[in-house]
Formats: C-alpha cells, structure tokens, sequence
C-alpha cells in the first residue's frame, strides 16, 4: 500500500505540471505540437525551471521548431496547454525582434532584446487565497501583439510563473515556451525597455520569492521590466473645443524637426461623446491641457496614460483618462477615453495637471477663493490645499518637477499675472519673476483682452517630444499687423535654471483669435 501511494503522489505531482506546445493566434491554433513551437526540454518530464537566472529562463528549448507562424500585428494570442494550469501565478508574454542577417528559426535570442507585451495580476477568491486569470484552465490568458510592432522576425515567449512554493528560495517554478514568429501589417513603433533573458530576473525579486498566503492582490508585483506601451519618437497629441460642447482628440505622428515628411492631423477619438452623467451628456466649455503620466493603475502596473479634466458652464470639473494601449502610430494607437471621478463643482477655469513625487496626480483648479490644490488617489479626489487666495483665472503649470512645480495664475479683477513655484516636500508656495515668455503679454495694452492661459506647455518633463533638450511651451502674444489687432505664437524652450528660456521660433504669426 505504501508503494501505491507513493506512485499516486507521483502521478498526480506530474499531473500538475505542463508544457504549452502550441500557439493560438486569433481562434486558429498552430497545425501540430511544436510546429512553429520550440520544442522545450520538459517536453515528457513536464517539470518547470526552478532558478531565475538559468540560462533555461529564457526559452527552455531543447531544439528549434522548423516552421515560423505568421502574427498580423493586432492579432489576439494565447497558447494551449497539455495539462490544466492550477498553480497560482502570473502569465507573461515578451516579443524579440530578430536581427538583420538572422533568422527567428536559428537566432538564439540572446542579449537586451526582450520586451514585456502582456502581463496578468491576481485576485482574491472566496476562499482568500491569490487566484489569476486562467487560473485552472487547459488554456493561457489572451494577450494582444500590438498594433504597432514592426514588421520582422521575432521570437515569441510566455512563462507562467508557479508561486504555491515561491516562499523558499528558488521555490518558483516557470513554465515557458518560445515561439518562432513573423509580424505583418505593422507599424513604427519603438518598444522597450529592453532586457536580456536571463539577466531581467532575480531569484530574490519580490514576485519570485513571494509567500501568497501573507499579500493581498494589488501589493503583488510581476517581475521584470514594465509592459512596454510607449508613444512612437515625436507624437504630439491635442484635444480641441468642437460644436455642441464636444472635446475632441487628434494626434500627429513623427513631428521630429528632421522628419521632412508632411503628416496629417488625425482625429483619433471624442473624449465626451457616449459617456452620460446624472444630468445628461457632459458639455464642455473648456479642458486641462493634456498630460502624459506614467503612474501605478488600479492593478499596480505603471502604464503610460493620458489625462485631461473637462469643464462645463456651471463650474463642474470631470476627470477623463485614457490609457495608452500601443507603443505606436497614432493611426494604429488604441484611444479610449474613460470618464473618471469629478474633481470640483465650483471651478472658475480649468484644472492643469502635475505628478507629484508621492506617485500621485495632482491638479491646480481655480475657483472664486483661489487656486486650490488637488490630489488624485485610489481614484478619488480630494483638495489638499488653497494654493493662492485671490486669484480665480486660468492656471498653467509649465515647468513640473519631481520635486517642485512652476506655473501661471490670474487676477481676473487686475488681470495681473503670478509665477508660483510650489514645493511638493514641505507643500508651501512661493511667488517668482514671470518667465521671459510672458514679459511682453503683462506689459502689453492690449493684455487684458485675452482672458484665459497666456501659455501652454507641449512637453512638460520630457514626456512629449523626446528629441527636445527641455519644456516647450507656446506662448500667445498680442499683436499688430496691417492696423489689426490679432496674435502670435512663440514657442519657447526652457534649458534649466542656468540656461534659462530660449525662444525657438513663431509657430503661427497671425491668428484671428486665441487657439484654446
């Protein structure tokens, strides 16, 4: 009896492990095992990789496959397994493109290549216990390959990480394959981080050597580096005011000042267009500027998202979001904006954005007591602080920090303009000299005509324009031509405290009225 036991622990023990000997892609599964599959080396033993850094991490093959499968860009994938997945623990899918002169069936994959494309976060079941998608199915989780992969070669790899013994050193078990695969009908993005396999992973980080039993769901962090989900070089994104009160997104790709290439303006998506609230469609009368942020979602994964704040006529200021779910083209970018919580319902202007160096979002919004400081957290709003008292006109921050943030405000009753600089540490404010850029809009007769934000920032923080050394910002400055009045567009770019502002060049030299 004692030996039949022993063989059916055994038994049940290879039961639980498993092998994912074929890719699925849109509906339609490779032709056979291992077709285009790297046959992997516990293809019979079925056991998974016990150390992070082995060279077996990165696609655990024992031979190339003879085929490559071709993945339209786009395309939905996930792959079948040979038993049911019921080990607790993350799916992860990574893409490497393959080399001039190689080839995806003999490349080996090796060196900072390697780039995050899907990711999986776990939940708590009735029972208390860590549970993740696909948790207990024959199949693993869907991921997307993104719209904007270039075309080539790559090498395709899924791990699913088993942690139901990961509270001992080298405890986790990886189960993995690597897949030889040809992208089509892609686009120009630039993916990354890159990270090399093995060399990503470590057998002490806190999603490998992990007791389940002592987390809860959103305090679990998935090894290696974060999904990639970058902007493609250059990409410069705007929302504009329509007819009937609807905000409206468009995007330009490749604006590099080296690109000779003309492009064209696309509308990419309505912000306001299908989302209600209790009273009804929100109208818009004006909107924060956008803002690219890169901080933690409600899963904990740091993603790159656009935000902006909608104003209506009656003060209601309204969060949208819309996370950024390609690295590329505006025309293959995936844009869906989601209305969040309301941030204040008695705004006189609207709100500007800044990331705060405790990981949050913030926001300057005036209203009729000043400008007032708010703080996004747990996707909730709160005020913080009365920033500036009196001051009840447009704010623009065109200068944020890690640490601190510069910025404009306005008296509309002596439509007077104000520097802050305000300290995100010790959250005190202070006023400075107004940058260069708004000299000669205070000093100007014609300055009390334009009521709303004397600037507005292109790339606060480096996050828009890559190729520029520093914030860029349009500056909008009254002006006489032909005995009209009308205004002009600088752009300005600020290189530091020692260099100071620069002016760059007239984006538009005659405008009829002010662009919001």
């Amino acid at each position: 009896m004692k030996f039949l036991a022993t063989l059916l622990v055994a038994a049940a023990a290879v039961q639980a492990h498993y092998t994912f000997p074929r890719l699925v892609i849109d509906g339609k599964s490779e032709e056979a095992d291992w077709w285009a599959t790297r046959k992997t080396k516990n293809a019979d033993s079925k056991t998974g990789v016990l150390s992070a850094t082995s060279p077996d991490i990165r696609c655990y093959s024992s031979q190339n496959a003879a085929n490559v499968a071709t993945v339209p860009a786009g395309s939905t994938i996930h792959y079948i397994s040979t038993q049911q997945v019921n080990h607790p623990g993350p799916t992860q899918y990574y893409l490497a493109k393959v080399p001039e002169g190689k080839s995806a069936s003999n490349w080996d994959g090796s060196g900072n290549v390697w780039f995050k494309i899907h990711t999986t976060k776990p939940t708590m079941d009735s029972n208390k216990q860590l549970t993740w998608p696909a948790q207990n199915e024959y199949v693993l989780t869907n991921a997307t390959i993104p719209a904007a992969t270039p075309d080539g070669e790559y090498l395709l790899r899924v791990e699913q990480i088993a942690l139901h013994l990961a509270n001992t050193p080298n405890g986790a078990q990886f189960y993995l394959a690597c897949t030889q695969i040809k992208v089509t009908g892609g686009g120009s993005g630039t993916p990354g981080p890159l990270v090399a396999l093995p060399g990503a992973y470590s057998s002490s980080d806190p999603g490998i050597l992990v007791n389940l039993g002592a987390i809860q769901p959103d305090s679990y962090i998935p090894p290696g580096p974060e999904r990639s989900r970058n902007q493609t070089e250059g990409a410069l994104e705007v929302i504009v005011l329509e007819d009937h009160g609807l905000m409206k997104h468009y995007t330009l790709e490749s604006t590099n000042p080296t690109d000779n290439v003309k492009r064209a303006w696309k509308l990419s998506a309505t912000i306001n267009k299908e989302e209600k609230l209790e009273e009804g469609k929100f109208l818009a009368c004006d909107a924060a500027p956008l803002y690219q942020t890169t901080i933690p979602d409600d899963l904990g994964f740091r993603v790159s998202t656009l935000e902006t704040a909608l104003l209506n006529d009656t003060g209601k200021v309204v969060h949208y979001r819309c996370q950024q779910i390609g690295w590329g083209s505006p025309d293959t970018a995936d844009y869906h904006w989601e209305v969040g919580a309301t941030i204040t319902e008695n705004a006189t202007g609207p709100a500007c954005f800044f990331e705060s160096h405790k990981d949050n979002l913030g926001a300057w919004i005036p209203r009729s007591d000043g400008i007032a400081l708010f703080s996004f957290k747990s996707n909730a709003w709160s005020q913080t602080k009365l920033v500036q008292r009196y001051a009840d006109g447009p704010a623009c921050i065109y200068n944020p920090k890690p640490a601190v943030v510069e910025g404009i405000v306005r008296y509309h009753s002596t439509n007077e303009l104000q520097a802050l600089y305000y300290n995100l540490y010790n959250e005190e404010w202070d006023t400075k000299t107004l940058p260069q850029p708004l000299e000669t809009l205070l000093n100007s007769p014609d300055a009390g005509e334009y009521q709303g934000n004397p600037v507005a920032a292109v790339s606060p923080s480096l996050r828009t324009l890559k190729h520029s050394p520093a914030t860029e910002l349009m500056a909008f400055l009254p002006s006489s031509c032909g005995g009209q009045k009308g205004w002009m567009a600088f752009q300005w770019s600020y290189m530091g405290a020692k260099g100071g502002w620069k002016l760059s060049g007239v984006i538009l030299d005659k405008m009829r009225e002010m662009p919001m």
